[in-house]
């Protein structure tokens, strides 16, 4: 049988632990504009007292949860759960002068004559398509990797894919889809 000092310390456990558990409360009705006075308890009743009682330890309730995030505290829950009004969508104007994909102006491209004036990936690409008629990314590679002999084969494709796509996108080639693939072709 538990003697009298157990009992104490086990109610005096509780005690703390719902004292707790009632200041949180009162955070969170303070916070969402409540009164803390009108959830005030009243007055409490004097603990009988007792010679010698053993100290008291306070434990956390137990959550139920053994891993994984740790629980929000009610004021984070009550401001989570709390709508928040979105501002209302304001339509966009026209825009008249802007005639490439996606709104923006067409890319400009440069033509060279030779290679060797290519100084960027995006001329390297148009001259390729200005030797033929249209090409995909595969044939677009077979032609810069008789210069790009530095480069493996696979590396140049995946440069050459994302150069042609993103001529494509801004408009400075015309892309026309083949299969699983695109052709590729100089505009006008």
């Amino acid at each position: 049988m538990a003697s009298i000092q157990d009992v104490l310390a086990t109610l005096a456990e509780k005690e703390a632990e719902l004292q707790g558990q009632l200041s949180a409360i009162r955070t969170a009705i303070s916070a969402l504009g409540g009164s803390v006075a009108s959830a005030a308890p009243a007055a409490p009743a004097a603990a009988p007292a007792v010679a010698k009682a053993a100290p008291v330890v306070a434990k956390a309730a137990p959550t139920g949860a053994k891993r994984g995030r740790k629980p929000k505290s009610a004021l984070v829950a009550a401001a989570v759960a709390a709508p928040v009004a979105k501002p209302a969508k304001v339509a966009k104007a026209a825009k008249e002068t802007k005639t490439g994909k996606g709104g923006r102006p067409p890319k400009e491209v440069t033509l060279v004559d030779q290679y060797a004036d290519a100084k960027s990936w995006n001329q390297k690409v148009v001259w390729a398509l200005s030797k033929a008629e249209k090409l995909t990314a595969d044939q677009i590679t077979e032609h810069l990797h008789k210069f790009e002999t530095s480069y493996e084969f696979a590396a140049l494709k995946t440069m050459v894919s994302s150069t042609a796509s993103t001529l494509a996108k801004k408009g400075g080639i015309n892309a026309v889809r083949n299969g699983r693939g695109f052709e590729y072709s100089l505009k006008g």
